[in-house]
């Protein structure tokens, strides 16, 4: 099909809107060459308006999904131009109007999930009338950023958007909702350090449970633990060895960062450490002071009768490992025997 058969199917597609704007309009946005690229796969554009005004802003928008998407993969933008046609979305919307509230999103699942992942969000939205905002277009960053750093399940992820969201109440795809469940996953991490729900039933509820949390939270973040770690636990939080040295937290930030680094769920202890009902400790490597390396709950043992004087609970490493090197056993085994601790930890040496 020459870019002529397609120039004159484009206008008879365009709801027989032949005059000069239109005219001028396809001529100055297609050169035959795109013309043809177009009509071998059967792809028409309807415009959304035919006022003189809005022409710069439609010449763009095509543009940028024959260059952006069109030629990114064909296979791929035809079968989304086709699933769109015939449906309630183009009863509403030009198919161009359609293809670029689509287009960012489809082809943001392809960049990370491939052509196939991005075929079953084609359906799954369209199946379930779901709508898609082209403000979403500037969030698609953020979006793939989450699933790299929050380990998202792509395929999942496209079920939760679609089925999940209908079944919740949400039939738009739009800036409100992908902000709302990115902040979900962020405070989720930040105060658990793991996310046991990276799904959750009812996101807008679980949001605003978190976000409570989040603020009582910041409101303890300058909370000074000096006078937690007092003079009870002073001869503790400072032993140390040529390779090694036990820290207390002096505030409840460095309690959330040790839970995000180390992916456990130290984080959630803040309430009981300002109640002085557990008492937390860091284990650094002298050499990398600052870095999280492992975490520990460490009690005072009141019982007189008792041969301890305190007691490790937990020694807990990156996720929630109990394994350790034969050199920091040796630093505990010293510190067991120097401070009267007694381990209930069932650790692993690894050496």
């Amino acid at each position: 099909m020459s870019g002529v058969t397609w120039f004159n199917k484009n206008l008879t597609a365009t709801h027989d809107k032949t005059n000069d704007f239109l005219v001028k309009f396809i001529i100055n946005t297609f050169d035959n060459t795109c013309m043809m690229n177009l009509a071998r796969h059967k792809i028409y554009f309807c415009l959304s308006t035919y006022e003189e005004d809005d022409y710069s802003i439609q010449k763009r928008k095509i543009e940028t999904l024959y260059d952006e998407f069109f030629c990114k993969n064909k296979k791929l933008f035809k079968i989304l131009y086709n699933a769109l046609l015939d449906t309630h979305y183009t009863n509403i919307f030009s198919i161009h109007t359609c293809l670029n509230n689509f287009c960012p999103t489809v082809y943001g699942i392809y960049s990370v999930g491939g052509f196939n992942n991005a075929v079953y969000f084609i359906k799954k939205a369209i199946s379930n009338e779901i709508t898609i905002s082209y403000d979403v277009s500037y969030l698609i960053e953020d979006v793939l950023k989450a699933i790299k750093e929050y380990s998202l399940n792509i395929k999942r992820l496209i079920e939760y958007l679609t089925d999940d969201f209908i079944k919740q109440g949400i039939d738009s795809i739009d800036v409100e909702i992908i902000t709302t469940y990115i902040d979900y996953l962020r405070m989720a991490k930040g105060i658990y350090g793991v996310i046991d729900q990276k799904y959750p039933k009812n996101l807008k509820t679980m949001h605003d449970i978190l976000s409570y949390k989040m603020r009582k939270i910041k409101r303890k973040l300058e909370a000074n633990f000096e006078k937690i770690y007092d003079e009870t636990y002073k001869d503790i939080s400072s032993y140390q060895n040529e390779k090694y040295v036990i820290l207390a937290p002096r505030n409840a930030k460095e309690v959330i960062d040790e839970g995000i680094n180390l992916k456990h769920c130290v984080g959630s202890y803040i309430n009981d450490i300002i109640s002085n009902k557990k008492y937390i400790f860091f284990l650094r490597e002298k050499s990398n002071i600052y870095a999280s390396y492992i975490t520990m709950e460490i009690d005072k043992i009141y019982d007189n009768t008792s041969p301890y004087k305190y007691i490790i609970k937990q020694i807990k490493s990156y996720r929630n490992s109990t394994t350790i090197n034969s050199s920091v056993a040796e630093f505990l085994n010293d510190f067991c025997n120097d401070k009267n601790v007694l381990i209930i930890e069932n650790i692993k040496v690894q050496n």
